[in-house]
């Protein structure tokens, strides 16, 4: 699986996950599932367990400075 589909991944993963309430981190059972289906979505545990590093670089627009940019993590 090329890199950047691991990184799109991760990146949603993570984004669905920081979205979420901090009431779903309290274990209820519709949070695991949304939590499940997320997970299941971008190849289930295992293929998140697998990543060991990732690397990212793309450009930015700033809209509201007007600017743009490039950035590398």
């Amino acid at each position: 699986m090329p890199l950047i589909n691991k990184l799109l991944r991760l990146t949603l993963v993570s984004l669905g996950l920081m979205s979420l309430p901090a009431v779903a981190l309290e274990q209820d059972a519709a949070s695991l599932a949304l939590v499940d289906k997320v997970v299941q979505a971008y190849g289930g545990a295992p293929q998140i367990e697998r990543l060991v590093s990732l690397n990212a670089d793309g450009l930015i627009n700033a809209i509201v400075r007007n600017a743009s940019g490039t950035y590398k993590r």
